[in-house]
């Protein structure tokens, strides 16, 4: 093997070892989610189905019980339904048992406040506990998952920020999709298929369109707003995941 060579393969090396920690710095705090994945120990027989909240981005992680902050789910006509949730310790999750009549499942967590170092290191900690900080961003889960199409999978919840499908998604057939905030439609949001570049942006009307493939579907909406007098952040960052399947 040449000098040269050897070079270049050491010199793609080393950039491949700074992106994939520049990868796992950055990602610690944005570009992840949430949602739900049925547990594989789920017995057909049981009146409620089970469920477990996952966060993550390519990969789920574990997170402390604290950070999901809220849970909501809906029947078809918009009915909230009781339900049970419990904290696993040992995977470090939430499990959920859901009746079967749910149709729509809202979750809201709060992965904490990170900050930017100098370096370029992030560090879940706010302004104040690091003064030396370039930036600091509250980071925002948000997930609605549609489990049954129905008039209540089309209508908005009032959320602060959302995604409303305008029909039931077929396979192979556009669907609109209107991105809310505080209740409006609101343009220049980034939306897109979750864990891909975020090709769409939303229209004047609040407006996207995007083709669903067969089965599971995730789309991912990127909000940013700015947050002006806070002591710990200044900026907050929500990462929105519409999921559902298409038919």
């Amino acid at each position: 093997m040449s000098i040269k060579t050897c070079f270049s393969n050491t010199l793609k090396s080393i950039i491949l070892f700074f992106l994939f920690f520049a990868f796992l710095f950055l990602g610690t705090a944005n570009a992840h989610h949430v949602w739900l994945e049925s547990d594989s120990q789920q017995s057909s027989s049981t009146e409620t189905n089970r469920y477990w909240v996952k966060f993550g981005h390519v990969q789920s992680e574990s997170y402390p019980q604290d950070k999901l902050k809220n849970v909501q789910v809906f029947d078809i006509s918009a009915n909230p339904l009781a339900f049970s949730q419990q904290y696993q310790a040992e995977q470090q999750e939430v499990l959920l048992k859901l009746p079967q009549a749910s149709a729509v499942v809202l979750l809201d967590f709060d992965n904490g406040i990170w900050s930017k170092l100098p370096n370029g290191r992030y560090v879940e900690q706010s302004k104040r506990e690091t003064p030396s900080a370039v930036s600091s961003v509250n980071s925002i889960k948000i997930g609605k998952i549609i489990l049954q199409w129905s008039p209540t999978a089309l209508q908005p919840f009032d959320s602060a920020y959302e995604l409303v499908p305008q029909a039931q998604a077929q396979t192979g057939k556009p669907l609109n999709i209107r991105v809310l905030q505080n209740g409006l439609p609101v343009a220049g949001v980034n939306v897109g298929f979750a864990n891909r570049t975020l090709s769409l942006t939303s229209d004047q009307n609040g407006m996207v369109s995007i083709t669903p493939k067969a089965g599971e579907n995730k789309i991912l909406a990127e909000f940013q707003q700015d947050v002006k007098g806070n002591p710990d952040y200044d900026t907050r960052s929500v990462e929105y995941l519409l999921s559902f399947k298409a038919g």
